[in-house]
């Protein structure tokens, strides 16, 4: 039989679908809340909010922080298979990980369900990684972009008849998991098999990939940590329906993230190359550059923040309740700030090659979030749960920033770091 001939990669269809799919995956959590809260109300929102962060907690373990290393593997150090079987041992991990911090935390009814469902989809979406990666490592981001944004756009959309039809939250979320893994085995992973397909192999390679990971997969693993501990607060001390409330205030801030993603992910490259040849002075411009984006996207956020901020998203939400929490907003979105520039200056720590560093930084930031979070929720609820948002990521950016210039001084030196 045939395979079908695919069409070459062009620069425009790999910027437009990558983007395309960036903008979908930040957007699918804003409908999906926005659809539950319109038809299920507040509190079954709050539940699914809890899910999703439970299911974020999970990833870092799943992913590994494998696709990085995976898609700079030009020399072919491991080969396709042992990506995939080792993703498959970490999809392990990541599900016995799921049951020990159900047990640990005692969820059931409709909570149970749905953290289940919520955490087996991102495990679904982790093994629709290593396939992308395959993709990306043969220059077709064109092929994984467009097979991951329809995947996003025909489940949510799915999700949404299903709801609107049904009203039952727990079915809809089912067949919403249920279809994401159908999409890969019957789309993805064929696309895939144009390049390479796995077959058996031997385990003899997973130490060497292991520690090779480990350093980002525990850094990846304290973030995750520290943008949901408010809500696994919330959930401890306050009612499911100010989760709702924490994760719609909680939007505009990962917009700000998202839109300078996009920015510096067009920096990346050269600053690479500025770096390596010595170049520090346009280096520093690009940083800096990166940094006044930032401070004006988030200046932007602030001010549309505190003049609609609240009207929109109550009106948006059908959430009137909302205008009580202006002051949460501002926090939120000045975390939100803080958030963007510490994921900046992990960009900046990677080219330098002090990806390490970022552990330390990652650790002081959750040590700190895990001292502060459970009495800063039961004191002050919301307001609590904002202003930990906000004073760990704060914290996290000045740390990187102390490391930064540190490094920078070194360099001036002449130094070896």
């Amino acid at each position: 039989m045939c395979r079908k001939v695919l069409k070459p990669a062009t620069k425009s269809g790999i910027f437009f679908w990558t983007m395309s799919g960036s903008i979908c995956n930040a957007a699918n959590t804003v409908f999906m809340t926005l659809i539950i809260t319109r038809i299920c109300g507040a509190e079954t929102a709050g539940i699914y909010s809890l899910a999703l962060a439970v299911g974020q907690l999970l990833s870092p373990i799943a992913y590994f922080e494998v696709r990085n290393f995976q898609v700079s593997d030009i020399r072919h150090e491991f080969s396709f298979s042992e990506y995939h079987l080792f993703r498959l041992i970490t999809i392990i991990a990541a599900s016995i990980f799921m049951v020990i911090w159900i047990l640990l935390n005692g969820y059931s009814g409709e909570k149970l369900s749905a953290v289940i469902l919520c955490c087996i989809f991102q495990l679904i979406e982790a093994y629709e990684n290593v396939f992308q990666g395959l993709l990306q490592l043969n220059n077709r981001l064109d092929l994984s972009g467009k097979s991951f944004t329809l995947r996003v756009v025909f489940d949510t959309l799915l999700f949404w008849g299903l709801l609107i039809l049904t009203q039952n939250f727990f079915l809809s979320l089912l067949v919403y998991t249920i279809f994401a893994g159908v999409w890969i085995f019957v789309i993805t992973v064929p696309i895939s098999n144009h390049f390479e397909k796995a077959h058996r192999t031997s385990l003899s390679f997973i130490p060497q990939l292991t520690v090779a990971c480990l350093p980002l997969f525990l850094t990846n693993f304290l973030m995750s940590y520290i943008i949901s501990a408010p809500k696994y607060a919330i959930d401890e001390f306050l009612l499911p329906d100010m989760q709702t409330y924490f994760s719609v205030l909680f939007m505009p801030a990962s917009m700000v993230s998202l839109f300078t993603f996009v920015i510096y992910r067009l920096y990346i490259t050269k600053m690479a190359e500025d770096w390596v040849n010595g170049n520090r002075k346009d280096f520093m411009r690009q940083v800096l550059l990166l940094l006044l984006w930032i401070a004006l996207i988030g200046a932007a956020a602030l001010l549309v923040g505190w003049w609609i901020g609240i009207p929109f998203l109550s009106w948006f939400y059908g959430l009137p309740q909302l205008s009580a929490y202006r002051s949460e907003l501002m926090i939120v979105l000045l975390g939100g700030i803080f958030a963007a520039t510490a994921g900046w200056f992990n960009v900046v720590f990677t080219i330098i090659r002090h990806q390490k560093t970022l552990l330390i930084v990652n650790a002081v930031s959750a040590v700190c979030c895990f001292l502060i979070v459970r009495p800063m929720v039961q004191n002050f609820a919301l307001m609590g749960a904002s202003l930990c948002y906000m004073v760990s990521m704060a914290i996290l950016t000045l740390v990187q920033i102390v490391f930064i210039l540190y490094f920078l001084k070194q360099s001036k030196k002449g130094t070896e770091f």
